[in-house]
């Protein structure tokens, strides 16, 4: 392996040689930067109340285990962590998946299909994606106060149904990639054109599929805002400790214990990303988003 090293090495140039270390250098100090605020809520989740009080940069003297225990009892509206974690894996398994699901089909029929209007729809998705989160909120809340599901954890999701978003706009790139001699061969047998869609179409475009939906759970399982507006009497990991951060000093165990929940909130998603790293960045734009 290192003969290997040494053989590439040789191969750059000189100004390579200046520049290839000290981009990596670049790239360790700001991956450590960017990790110092994780590292300094681990390890003050691991401190005494009085030992963060005198010290909040030292390591932990005494490592308080208890934190961990005592962080299962804090509670937001009448639910504990563990009620919280309960509504974080509804709110983003029902969201990731009718996300994801939509903006396969929306980009399928734009992508696959020739019809009156279809560009002009396009457009409207591109310019979706530049409207500001909070401009189209309350919107979203009216429409879905009007359909009767507003702090319904388990119809929510249909809010998420919209078709239009960055899942869509990646999508729709790999399915302009796709032949669609699949499908019409397809057709001629009998097929309908749900099952093409399903059965057919989306399987060839499913590393992209998989891709995104990942991105979507990770995405949503951090998301404090939605749960708040949409589902004040679940409240989720996320906004549950959004909330909690500023009641955390009034509490026996006070911050230290609030930062052991934080630790506890982020373990989910550490451990899907460790499995699924490789998966997350392998998408593969070559085609580029076509109209």
């Amino acid at each position: 392996m290192y003969k290997r090293m040494e053989s590439r090495w040789k191969k750059f140039t000189g100004q390579e040689k200046i520049i290839l270390p000290l981009m990596h250098l670049f790239l360790l100090i700001l991956s450590i930067w960017v990790l110092l605020p994780m590292i300094y809520v681990f390890f003050n989740s691991f401190k005494s109340v009085k030992e963060f009080n005198d010290s909040t940069l030292a390591l932990p003297k005494v490592w308080a285990w208890k934190n961990y225990a005592n962080a299962f009892s804090l509670t937001y509206r009448n639910t504990d962590i563990l009620g919280m974690f309960a509504n974080s894996l509804i709110f983003t398994l029902t969201f990731s998946v009718a996300n994801v699901f939509s903006s396969c089909m929306s980009a399928y029929i734009l992508s696959k299909y020739s019809f009156r209007g279809r560009k002009i729809i396009y457009s409207v998705a591109i310019v979706v994606q530049i409207l500001p989160l909070f401009g189209t909120a309350g919107a979203g809340y009216l429409l879905a106060s009007s359909l009767g599901i507003v702090d319904n954890i388990w119809l929510m999701w249909i809010t998420a149904c919209g078709g239009f978003d960055y899942t869509f706009l990646i999508v729709y790139s790999y399915f302009k990639n796709v032949s669609w001699d699949y499908a019409e061969a397809a057709f001629i047998d009998g097929a309908g054109n749900f099952y093409v869609f399903l059965r057919i179409m989306l399987p060839m475009v499913s590393p992209a599929v998989f891709t995104m939906w990942l991105s979507a759970v990770i995405s949503l399982w951090g998301d404090y805002m939605t749960p708040m507006i949409y589902l004040q009497s679940h409240p989720t990991l996320s906004a549950g400790l959004y909330n909690l951060k500023t009641l955390s000093a009034f509490t026996e165990g006070g911050t230290t214990m609030y930062f052991a929940a934080l630790i506890i909130s982020v373990i989910p998603v550490l451990i899907l990303y460790v499995f699924t790293q490789n998966k997350i960045f392998s998408i593969n734009l070559e085609g580029g988003i076509k109209a």
